[in-house]
């Protein structure tokens, strides 16, 4: 029972001991790599070669000299229309549309008399809410919109 007892102790020791034997000789190896002599850290001398002196080199007999054929290349006249128009406009309906759906959009949520209309930007369309009774309200709707957004046109919403 004791030799039991005795085993118990001295096994754990043993582990403690070769655990505290690697600790050490990993600080001491990481001590010798990481000290560096005192003159590496001065700055070394860089020699340079001497300079040499460069010549001219022989030029090559031109091709129009040695009998061969020369090819002059033509040359393109720089054009003036680039492609681009500076009087370039959109058509006065379609700018007309763009400003005021525009307009409408950055007013959006808006509630009126008729009900209500949000953006739905997945889709790109004005979503119209109408109030009871739905026939009167579609008909207040469209005359609001004639007059206040007449470039839009009746597709560009959904009514529900």
């Amino acid at each position: 029972m004791e030799t039991i007892n005795k085993k118990m102790y001295i096994i754990p020791a043993i582990v403690l001991l070769v655990i505290i034997l690697i600790i050490v000789l990993l600080s001491i190896q990481k001590k010798q790599v990481g000290t560096t002599p005192s003159s590496s850290l001065l700055p070394t001398r860089i020699i340079t070669p001497p300079k040499t002196p460069i010549s001219p080199t022989k030029v090559s007999p031109s091709p129009m000299s040695s009998g061969l054929s020369s090819v002059t290349p033509s040359v393109i006249p720089a054009q003036e229309f680039t492609g681009v128009s500076e009087n370039q406009s959109l058509p006065k309906d379609v700018e007309l549309l763009g400003v005021q759906k525009t307009e409408l959009r950055r007013k959006t949520p808006l509630s009126g008399a008729f009900g209500s209309i949000s953006f739905d930007y997945e889709i790109d369309t004005f979503i119209v809410t109408l109030g009871e009774p739905k026939e009167t309200n579609k008909a207040l709707f469209e005359e609001w919109l004639k007059k206040n957004y007449p470039a839009i046109p009746l597709d560009r919403f959904i009514r529900q």
